[in-house]
């Protein structure tokens, strides 16, 4: 009985010690970061929500660089992370980034052809690449307040 007792209590060290490893590690903000403001951007093309496109915030002056960015979602809504690891963006004017592509798959006719040649897929442009190049897009953003900031853009394509 007492063995058995022995291996329960093993057991449950055990199981603890596992759920101790699959804790969330928090990240410390980095020496300096002003508090966080809310932020969602919606990317719209052509009137409709444009799943899957980087959205990047570039400070205005850019002295002041935080690395604010997000991607779009199945609605086309970014929310923006600064650091990749902190919801929101530091209070601060920002010209706004944003881009899209797609590359094509590789067809399966052209892996198994006896050539030994793959042809390399080809990358479009799905938003005029005026709108990634920060002295070319016009989109601007001001973070300011409690938040949450929410603003949308309209992009074209190339």
């Amino acid at each position: 009985m007492l063995l058995h007792h022995k291996g329960l209590i093993i057991v449950s060290l055990i199981v603890i010690a596992a759920f101790q490893g699959c804790e969330k590690t928090v990240k410390e903000k980095p020496a300096g970061l002003p508090e966080l403001i809310r932020c969602e951007i919606t990317v719209k093309l052509s009137g409709s929500p444009l799943p899957g496109a980087s959205v990047r915030l570039l400070s205005t002056p850019p002295s002041k660089s935080w690395s604010v960015m997000g991607t779009t979602n199945a609605s086309g809504v970014a929310k923006m992370q600064t650091y990749g690891d902190f919801n929101g963006a530091p209070e601060g004017d920002y010209t706004v980034l944003i881009s899209k592509s797609q590359t094509d798959d590789i067809p399966q006719d052209a892996m198994s052809g006896g050539n030994n040649r793959i042809e390399r897929p080809q990358s479009k442009m799905i938003v005029d690449p005026a709108f990634a190049n920060p002295t070319k897009t016009q989109l601007r953003l001001t973070v300011t307040g409690k938040g949450p900031i929410r603003e949308t853009f309209e992009v074209t394509g190339p």
